[in-house]
């Protein structure tokens, strides 16, 4: 369950989030599918981001989860998922989502903080 946050944090906490999703974006630049599989030590360290990405989700205000909506629960579901059961992550499927939910979860981010900053 989300920790209750005040929306005066929530710059500090999408620049986590963004930081933690461009770092992905580095680790992965270049690789397909199949290179990012064979290569553990990266899905590793990129496991780990994903858990920041997650826990510091988890702490966005309620005020600006509803002003900018993302799926939450499943970012938060993807981090429990990675801390409480390492071994059974499927790979393919993390894989996809770097793909296809990484860049809108950072584009959204980046106007979130882009409105709380003055």
């Amino acid at each position: 369950m989300p920790t209750q946050s005040t929306p005066d944090g929530d710059a500090e906490r999408w620049r986590e989030l963004i930081s933690a999703g461009e770092v992905i974006l580095q680790w992965t630049a270049g690789l397909d599918e199949a290179a990012y599989l064979a290569d553990t030590r990266n899905a590793a360290a990129v496991a780990m981001q994903l858990i920041v990405i997650g826990e510091t989700a988890d702490r966005i205000s309620a005020e600006a989860r509803l002003a900018h909506p993302m799926p939450w629960a499943q970012i938060s579901a993807l981090r429990n998922r990675i801390a409480h059961g390492y071994a059974f992550i499927d790979q393919a499927r993390v894989w996809q989502v770097l793909k296809s939910d990484l860049p809108e979860l950072l584009a959204t981010a980046r106007h979130a903080l882009a409105a709380s900053t003055p």
